[in-house]
């Protein structure tokens, strides 16, 4: 096989794995909207990403994330796919699927934003 086409069946690989994890966000969206929770933000699930030829190690996201919130932003939940680990340090053999949830007291910030922050760090700093 030459070169050009072991990258085309890489790609076609890759484009596999996100169709199919897609269709398993799409389940994941539609229970939450069923039982009344809705989306933070648009479609987005990724973030933090590159298009620069200087950084192609930044193209592929290595993490997928969404978060609801019900009761006017007082709940949230956020469920987060990691393909991989941030570094040559923290890596992963397998995707994890995780899941937070938050209640907000009166007083303090929104409860998405503290599923999101939770993430970060999870993604960032902390296997």
């Amino acid at each position: 096989m030459s070169i050009g086409e072991e990258m085309k069946h890489v790609y076609d690989e890759m484009v596999k794995i996100y169709t199919e994890v897609g269709k398993l966000i799409s389940v994941i969206e539609g229970e939450f909207n069923r039982k009344g929770w809705t989306a933070v933000g648009d479609h987005g699930v990724t973030w933090d990403r590159s298009s620069s030829y200087e950084s192609p190690e930044f193209w592929l996201p290595y993490f997928m994330q969404r978060v609801y919130t019900k009761s006017s932003n007082q709940k949230g939940v956020a469920f987060n796919i990691l393909f991989d680990g941030l570094d040559e340090d923290h890596q992963i053999t397998y995707p994890i699927l995780s899941c937070a949830v938050a209640e907000r007291k009166d007083g303090e910030r929104e409860s998405y934003k503290l599923l999101i922050d939770h993430f970060k760090g999870m993604t960032e700093s902390s296997y």
